[in-house]
């Protein structure tokens, strides 16, 4: 895993998810399903590499334990996939902490990361601002995906990226 473009904001344990954990419902194409089986396996491998790389703590949000009052869809925006907290000075110096506490700003910063298998032309718009749509609340926003499909796509991600303080995170699984 590689971290593409920072967000615009300064830069633990994972838990594991097996395939187990994905429950297709019945109207749902077997295409979609397995889609969402490749998704969902990418969850534990992320988490790791945020706990290793950035010492974030992170857990999976089960979108289908979510009340859902707003119809069928309901919940597809309304949690990201994983959401981790950043708690600065954990490694720091007695002193350097001292000199932190004493500064009037937030200690802990939440992180919110959308999952992707890939991204397409068609899809990197609706993935993008699924990820955005998390920025309201968190201090930093992801988009993470194992393809993007097309250089188009690549650039369109980066242009999106720039211009909303999103970030994008490359999955390599064989990595």
């Amino acid at each position: 895993i590689r971290l593409f473009v920072e967000a615009a904001d300064e830069p633990g344990s994972a838990s594991e998810t097996s395939a187990d954990d994905v429950v297709a419902a019945p109207e749902q194409t077997e295409v979609v399903a397995a889609e969402q089986r490749r998704e969902h396996r990418l969850y534990g491998l992320l988490q790791a590499y945020l706990a290793e790389s950035h010492g974030i703590v992170s857990k999976r949000i089960r979108e289908s334990t979510s009340s859902n009052r707003r119809g069928r869809f309901g919940n597809r925006w309304l949690h990201p996939d994983i959401v981790g907290m950043m708690t600065p000075g954990v490694n720091w110096e007695d002193l350097i902490r001292q000199c932190s506490s004493a500064m009037p700003m937030r200690k802990a910063k939440l992180v919110s990361v959308e999952v992707k298998v890939a991204l397409t032309a068609s899809t990197v718009r609706e993935s993008f601002f699924q990820a955005a749509s998390n920025s309201l609340w968190a201090n930093r926003a992801y988009l993470a995906a194992t393809e993007v499909r097309g250089e188009d796509t690549l650039e369109e991600l980066t242009v999106l990226c720039s211009l909303h303080g999103v970030g994008y995170i490359a999955i390599e699984p064989e990595n």
